[in-house]
Order: C-alpha cells, then structure tokens, then sequence
C-alpha cells in the first residue's frame, strides 16, 4: 500500500517529533485532532506508528516500509505462483483442444521434432507476417548451445531490420554455457531485451500467435528430446505472455546478473532479508545464504552490515 502526501506528512512529522501527543501534532500540522486521529488509526494499521501513554512512537522507516515491502514481494510471489499452476494447468488442455478444432483458423497444433527443426522452425513462424513480438524463456544450457547459439545470425539479423522484437529470459545455470556471455552481449547489442533470473518453469516461446512448448511442461527442449509442440491458440498465447511478464518483473538484467554474489550483497544493503532476496532472484534461501557467506569471505569481513560497508566503498554497488 503506497502512502498518500497526507500520510506520508504525518508519518514524517512522527520521526520528527519522538513522543509527541496528538495536541502536538495537530499543531504542527495546522489540522485539527480528527484528521490527525484517522491518520494515526491508518499508520498504526500499516505498522508505522504505535501510541504508549498518549505519545505516539514512529516505526524506523527501514522496519516499518521494509514489512511493506516484505508484504507486497510475498503478494507477487503468491501472484506468480498462482499464474505458474494455471499455465501448467492450461497448456495441456489448450493442446487437446487445439487438435479437435484443427478446422477452425484460430487454433492448430504440431510436433516438431529435432534440432535443426527446433531451430528453423519457430523463426520461419515468426517472420511469415513481420514485425513479430517474441518472448522466449531459456533455462537448460544444453538447449541454449544446441537451438540458439547456431540461430544467432538469423536471430540478430531479424532484429536489426525490426522484423522480430524480441524479449529473452534465461535461467542463471545459462550463463554458465561458454558461449552465453558473448552470444547474449550480442543479442542484447541488437536491441534484444535479455534478462536472468534464478528459476524459471519452464522453457517456452511466443511468437506472435503461435507457442512453442516442450513435450513436457517444466522440460526445456534438451530435456524433451528436442521436440516441441507448436501450438496457434489466443487463449494459450495471451496466458503464456502473461506468465512471461510476471516472470519478467522477477529477473534482473543481464549486466546485473554476471557477477550473482555482487547481486545479492546489492540486495543485501538495500536491507532486505534472505526471504526477500531468495524471492526476488528466484533462488532457495540456502542458496542465498550461502552467497552472502561467500561475499563476507571474498570481503574479509564479520557481518553483513560490514559487507555492505565494504562493498559500497568497493564500487560493488555502483
């Protein structure tokens, strides 16, 4: 919930004043004690205030805006959750359905099978009726070397000319193909959007109308034996972009991502808990506990607080 000027006045005017009455208030304010009584009732209900005594205590803001902000990335989280199960619940029944109405313009469904045809195929798809919008979700490296790399050519051609417009998120593991780094600089030199995130669903594109899915949702293309079903459904389509823009929120840019433990030390000083950030990047709390230690070992220091200290004045958070 954001806070309103009025709000956010008297919330400041309560770090100002420690321990200052109602009267007091409503004073500085110009106001009188109704209006300052319903924004107390409002900021104690956000838990920035609390009353002792007749004095009302300000919350630090780094507490009291921090559960705010804990509170809304858990309502993303649940969001995307619920958008993950219903996509997974989906695309299944979109394909039943896509093969019983084949008759019908609007929805159609094949098998392509192979490498050569994962790769050529959903590029000839795109390109029959350009410029294209593309979304694509990567998160095997295997599939990354074998149906991208070889594709990248076409792929920076088509987005040079404005023939494809073209978003790409990968999963961290990735980055760990040798050839990502370069290929990915290049792309994102193009005018591709490239972004990464910790976990992904499911490896999965969409271009224009049509949606390319692994045989199996949660595979990528190396994990289903390189065939996919190519499916022409609106339904499908706009649940997919959906889910790839939630996702999308979620991820980081590519520059971000290089170095994951600076990422999380960036995070770390902007004072959010192992939860928040293990949600934020799409990563186990283990995972991320386990960077920070890392970084406090690379920094030489004893607690986070110093990390930050030391990576600020280390350029890490520039």
């Amino acid at each position: 919930m954001d806070l309103d000027e009025e709000l956010r006045g008297l919330y400041a005017l309560t770090l100002r004043m420690p321990g200052a009455g109602r009267d007091e208030l409503a004073f500085a304010l110009g106001g009188d004690q109704a209006q300052v009584a319903d924004g107390l009732r409002r900021l104690a209900g956000l838990g920035l205030v609390g009353e002792v005594d007749g004095r009302v205590e300000a919350v630090p803001p780094g507490a009291g805006l921090g559960r705010l902000l804990r509170d809304g990335l858990d309502g993303v989280s649940r969001r995307l959750a619920d958008v993950e199960r219903l996509v997974a619940q989906l695309e299944p029944l979109s394909r039943e359905y896509a093969a019983g109405q084949r008759v019908v313009a609007d929805a159609s469904v094949s098998l392509v099978s192979g490498v050569g045809e994962a790769k050529d195929v959903p590029l000839a798809v795109a390109l029959t009726n350009p410029p294209v919008r593309s979304y694509c979700c990567q998160r095997d490296p295997r599939s990354f070397d074998a149906a991208v790399v070889p594709w990248m050519e076409d792929l920076l051609h088509a987005a040079r000319e404005r023939l494809l417009v073209m978003s790409l998120l990968v999963e961290a593991e990735v980055l760990e193909s040798p050839a990502a780094s370069g290929t990915l600089t290049r792309f994102a030199g193009a005018g591709i959007e490239v972004r990464v995130r910790g976990r992904l669903p499911s490896g999965y594109y969409v271009l224009g109308e049509h949606a390319a899915l692994p045989r199996k949702w949660g595979d990528d293309l190396a994990g289903s034996a390189y065939q996919f079903h190519l499916v022409r459904s609106t339904v499908l389509v706009a649940a997919l972009t959906s889910l790839f823009e939630e996702l999308w929120r979620t991820a980081v840019p590519l520059g971000a991502a290089v170095d994951p433990h600076r990422q999380v030390v960036a995070l770390l000083a902007q004072g959010l808990t192992d939860d928040a950030i293990a949600r934020r990047l799409g990563l186990s709390v283990r995972t991320v506990r386990a960077r920070v230690a890392r970084v406090m070992a690379e920094l030489g220091v004893r607690t986070r607080f110093q990390a930050g200290v030391v990576a600020a004045r280390s350029g890490w958070l520039d």
